[in-house]
């Protein structure tokens, strides 16, 4: 998990995430491309797997994509095949955890899969998938890329719930074209099953902030790694606006620097923050950028309850 999560307001999100989960709710995420919702999935279940004063629950992460095969099949679709396949794999690296190598390596579905399957195969599959949860004792299954799910796999999933008596959690990762959008194949995909649920848990993750770029995360960094503050306040400054300038405050460019500066400390004899760094890091010199005037994050965790449909 990055270092710097805990201080910045994705811990509140985090928070209510890992709430929504123990109550046993059905959770949707929205989020823009580099928002961070990925990195906040699995900083929640990492919280739940390791909680101090809860029970631990055990989590199943599933990272969707687009099926490279077709079907003509009714009663199975490639979203289908595909939801239930990486939800396999999670369960596949719980059970590597938990059973004997014995028992895991022995278990057809945890080996190699294959690229296309049959109804019949299917049946099986989801067969398996809903008593392997139970006998794993899976609290929460969390979709990351829902985008990817057709009716059929989410009523399988909605179908996984309810066999747990509906003591079973679900979080979905929908994507946002930009802040506020509306995604409509979630809005469709919602309206067409959930109408006999009461609630549902929405979350709204937007992406980080000039403001928590240049202060949460630029001194975070320098506290991570201990660095010793040799730049002047004109550099610093520069060295903030970079930081924003580079990464326009997506996690997966925040994510790219900081294994730069990971390697770069461990390389280095001495720790400090500096010109040099800096352009070593970013690999580019260190120069004057527009001024940007930034403003104190809000509150990103925005939770609302829904009603059905």
């Amino acid at each position: 998990m990055n270092p710097w999560i805990a201080v910045s307001n994705n811990e509140i999100m985090i928070h209510e995430l890992c709430t929504s989960i123990r109550h046993n709710n059905i959770g949707v995420l929205y989020g823009c491309r580099g928002s961070g919702t990925t990195t906040v999935m699995k900083a929640a279940i990492q919280r739940l797997e390791i909680a101090e004063h809860h029970r631990p629950l055990r989590c199943v992460y599933a990272a969707l994509w687009d099926p490279a095969y077709k079907t003509s099949h009714v009663l199975a679709t490639p979203a289908g095949f595909m939801t239930m396949l990486e939800i396999i794999v999670g369960l596949r690296s719980i059970s590597k955890l938990y059973d004997s190598a014995l028992s895991y390596q022995h278990n057809q579905w945890y080996q190699k899969p294959t690229s296309t399957y049959t109804p019949r195969q299917f049946a099986s599959m989801y067969s398996f998938v809903r008593d392997e949860c139970r006998r794993l004792r899976i609290d929460a299954v969390l979709i990351d890329n829902a985008d990817k799910l057709d009716r059929f796999a989410f009523e399988r999933l909605l179908d996984i719930r309810t066999f747990f008596g509906e003591a079973f959690a679900l979080m979905l990762c929908f994507k946002r074209a930009f802040a506020g959008a509306p995604n409509e194949h979630a809005e469709a995909l919602f309206h067409a099953t959930l109408h006999d649920v009461h609630d549902y848990d929405v979350f709204n993750l937007d992406p980080l902030s000039e403001y928590d770029v240049k202060h949460t995360v630029f001194v975070e960094w320098i506290k991570q790694y201990n660095l010793q503050i040799t730049a002047s306040d004109a550099e610093l400054l520069l060295m903030r606006r970079m930081l924003w300038n580079e990464t326009q405050g997506d996690w997966r460019r925040i994510q790219k620097y900081a294994y730069r500066l990971r390697e770069y400390c461990q390389q280095a004899r001495h720790l400090h923050l500096s010109q040099t760094m800096w352009e070593a890091i970013f690999q580019k010199p260190l120069t004057a950028s527009e001024t940007a005037h930034p403003q104190p994050s809000k509150n990103r965790a925005k939770k609302q309850t829904t009603p059905s449909q």
